[in-house]
């Protein structure tokens, strides 16, 4: 791959372990925010096929943090040898399954959603939102979830939907691949 996120980070010494095992791609470990019970998100990329820059924590102070418990990741994307690039949003939403939970989680992709079209209005065209949503679409809520982005289809694409309509693993766990 060319360009991968992790969610569930523990830790430096253990992402820098993981880049020193990964020859020819180079890293960036996201912040360690106070609520994240330990986790962080980073992002690696294969520097010879993906550019990618100007990476940093999102939603780290203010009322709207409070969704975020784990900070998404930003980071400027080029395809290297083409005129392609685009933003990157990571995220590693609230887990659980209690309604605050759920309610956390709608409030945080309404944030996103204002986020993604801030970004855009400022004349990013093309924005990639990935990572653990922590939402399942069999999830009782699902649909509120992610109606800030399936009311939108003229500015959203699930891209992985068709895969997850089909049963198919759109996600690698760590713990059946490393």
């Amino acid at each position: 791959p060319d360009l991968l996120t992790l969610q569930e980070v523990t830790g430096a010494p253990v992402f820098d372990d993981l880049l020193a095992r990964l020859p020819g791609y180079e890293g960036k470990l996201g912040v360690l925010a106070a609520g994240s019970g330990n986790l962080m998100q980073a992002v690696l990329w294969n520097p010879a096929r993906v550019s990618v820059t100007s990476v940093e924590d999102l939603f780290t102070s203010g009322a709207v943090s409070a969704f975020f418990p784990r900070p998404p990741l930003r980071w400027a994307t080029a395809v290297v040898g083409r005129d392609a690039h685009f933003d990157t949003l990571a995220v590693h939403l609230k887990a659980g399954a209690r309604p605050a939970d759920e309610q956390t989680r709608i409030s945080a992709l309404a944030s996103l959603d204002t986020e993604g079209r801030r970004r855009v209005g400022t004349g990013e065209d093309e924005l990639l939102l990935l990572g653990d949503f922590n939402e399942a679409l069999s999830d009782p809520r699902s649909a509120e979830a992610f109606a800030p982005f399936t009311a939108a289809p003229e500015l959203y694409r699930a891209l992985s939907l068709p895969l997850a309509d089909a049963g198919v693993v759109t996600f690698l766990p760590a713990r059946l691949y490393f």
